[in-house]
């Protein structure tokens, strides 16, 4: 069994055949975790000192849990910040929905942000045009710093 490697030491596969990478080196029976090798100055390292294979291959399973728990924790908080505009407009009270109304007949900004949220098929409030415009909001006197904190991250 060999292990082969790119030229910039980053495990490629691991094939019964030599050659098959710009690095290829012999592994013996157990030690056939590309994972646990990079190639250090043309010489195979072993990340893991210290550790057998079995060892290895349990720490090797908790980090990939762990980031794997860790992307689906990104993307449903990425997620969760993408909503359909009647869930948007249930963030803020009555009484700033008619303010921000009020002021979109005077204020030709409150009617452009009113306006692009009417057309968006859905709203994200991370975007930083949906920041910006509750920041807005705020510099107007329509929302309060905290409200529109609550607005944009709850």
């Amino acid at each position: 069994m060999y292990l082969h490697f790119d030229e910039e030491g980053q495990f490629l596969c691991k094939t019964s055949e030599q050659g098959d990478g710009f690095y290829s080196f012999p592994a013996g029976d157990g030690r056939e975790l590309g994972e646990r090798f990079k190639v250090v100055n043309g010489e195979l390292e072993d990340q893991a000192p210290g550790l057998s294979d079995e060892e290895f291959i349990l720490a090797f399973a908790e980090t990939q849990r762990v980031a794997a728990e860790a992307a689906a924790a990104e993307a449903a908080a990425a997620q969760s910040k993408v909503m359909s505009k009647l869930k948007f407009t249930e963030r803020f009270a009555l009484d700033e929905l008619a303010a921000i109304y009020t002021a979109a007949k005077t204020e030709v900004l409150v009617e452009v942000f009113l306006d692009k949220l009417k057309l968006s098929e859905v709203v994200d409030v991370s975007h930083p045009d949906m920041i910006a415009g509750i920041q807005a909001f705020v510099q107007m006197g329509l929302l309060t710093e905290e409200r529109a904190g609550e607005i944009l991250s709850r």
